[in-house]
């Protein structure tokens, strides 16, 4: 039986980062969704967060994100250079009414199907280098027509930052989603393992713009995107 539901886990978790052609590798921080993204950037974190997403797409696919993240500094890392964060999260996806045949190909009554993950994950920056680290674990469990497979997968990633010339810029890696796969019957289907590097940042002072190059199972995919800041109206 092959589990085809996998590749869902890919679905952005932000709007935004979809608009940027899901090139976040190096931007993800400042707040708690980078446990999807870069377990690097929770090193950003330094209030307690809780983050949740919700999409309702056509035949009865659902996709829910919840996370909550908690800062810790130095002294409890025991080092009064590094601090960073703790994060937890849940993510699902549903899809009612699968299409299924007999073993003669007759259509069938519809199946329903679903991944479901718990995530935890923290990230530690090293104030003099500026450089962020995260390591995260993920415990999955995939179901269809009533067979169930369970796995675990790992991200790890890095940031870093820097100039070039007066433009302030990120660097990132992330590799994620690596683990033995899923096993349903005789059969194991392969988690949708990337890898990542990105390069974002601000020029003139106006415009963010971002570069992921990313590898993901045998495919050589280029994601690119930019964005620009609101202008505030006049007396905001």
């Amino acid at each position: 039986m092959k589990n085809r539901l996998l590749r869902l886990w890919l679905v952005p978790v932000l709007a935004f980062v979809a608009a940027l052609g899901n090139a976040y590798t190096a931007l993800a921080g400042d707040d708690v969704n980078a446990l999807y993204w870069n377990p690097a950037g929770l090193a950003q974190v330094r209030k307690k967060e809780l983050g949740f997403t919700h999409a309702q797409w056509l035949l009865g696919t659902q996709y829910n994100f919840a996370a909550f993240s908690l800062p810790v500094d130095g002294a409890v890392l025991g080092q009064g250079d590094y601090h960073g964060a703790l994060a937890l999260g849940l993510m699902g996806v549903s899809v009612d009414g699968v299409d299924s045949r007999g073993a003669d190909r007759s259509a069938q009554a519809g199946v329903e199907a679903g991944d479901r993950a718990f995530l935890l994950g923290t990230g530690v920056n090293h104030g003099p280098s500026g450089l962020n680290a995260g390591l995260g674990f993920k415990f999955i469990e995939s179901e269809i027509a009533g067979f169930t497979a369970r796995t675990f997968a790992v991200d790890l990633g890095l940031q870093r930052k820097f100039s070039l010339g007066r433009a302030p810029l990120r660097a990132g890696f992330a590799a994620r989603n690596l683990g033995p796969g899923l096993k349903f019957l005789d059969q194991r289907d392969p988690l949708p393992s990337t890898l990542s590097l990105g390069l974002g940042g601000a020029f003139n002072h106006t415009i963010n713009l971002a570069l992921d190059l990313n590898y993901h199972l045998g495919e050589n995919r280029i994601s690119v995107g930019g964005k620009t800041p609101r202008i505030a109206e006049d007396g905001a």
